[in-house]
């Protein structure tokens, strides 16, 4: 473990991931493969054709509380805004909510959740609020602003047959999330991760590109396994 992760480590309870080699994004007909559009209503699915040509299920039959809202802001729910982001579900009863996702004891996943605030509450106020797997803190959500979009991701090994997600609030406004994806990987990637360390993403960077980039391919051993490798330029 280098010392920068052992600095996190020690700062922080988790390992965070640098990804000068990416985090795998897993698509094709496989077991524990689940991409939801959290308050998506007008429809039971759909292929996002316009982004990442993958069917988002709505998050009904993932979370039993919250409310389904529309984003209000029209530079959010413009004609370039991936579809996922046009929706949030809303927790605005509750000190904790959870999602559950099915999952195979031992076998390791990738989830990643993803947030556009789009004023969908009208208050013009982008909250504050933290993200958890289980009782195990995994981030804290901040919105710089209405049109701000913040994904964040996290490998873990199943400790159980259900992976809880949970969105608390704070004291920062009200929880909601826009996306959430589930990804199984080979036991082989990210070898960290374990029963009792799960890894987050930093950051990953394409060092001297101008723009961010998604890098397709196929997983080794996996020949039907899509692979999407999304970096993005330097700062």
């Amino acid at each position: 473990m280098g010392k920068f992760a052992e600095e996190m480590m020690e700062r922080h309870g988790v390992l965070f991931l640098l990804c000068c080699a990416a985090v795998l994004l897993l698509g094709g007909a496989q077991t524990g493969f689940i991409s939801i559009d959290c308050g998506l209503t007008e429809t039971p699915s759909y292929t996002n054709v316009e982004s990442d040509n993958l069917t988002y299920v709505s998050d009904d039959g993932y979370v039993e509380t919250g409310v389904n809202m529309p984003l209000l802001d029209p530079n959010a729910i413009d004609g370039k805004t991936n579809k996922v982001y046009k929706t949030v579900r809303s927790f605005p009863n509750a000190t904790r909510s959870c999602y559950h996702l099915p999952a195979t004891v031992g076998s390791k996943y990738l989830l990643r959740a993803s947030f556009m605030y789009g004023n969908y509450d009208g208050l013009n106020s982008p909250p504050s609020f933290r993200l958890y797997l289980g009782v195990d803190l995994w981030d804290t959500v901040t919105l710089a602003s209405a049109t701000h979009a913040v994904r964040s991701e996290l490998v873990t090994q199943a400790v159980a047959s259900v992976l809880y997600v949970c969105l608390v609030r704070t004291g920062g406004g009200t929880p909601f999330i826009s996306s959430l994806k589930l990804r199984p990987l080979p036991s082989t990637l990210y070898a960290p991760a374990n029963s009792s360390i799960a890894l987050t993403t930093f950051r990953r960077v394409d060092v001297g590109a101008t723009k961010r980039i998604v890098v397709p391919g196929v997983v080794q051993g996996l020949p039907e396994t899509l692979v999407s490798r999304v970096f993005l330029f330097p700062i």
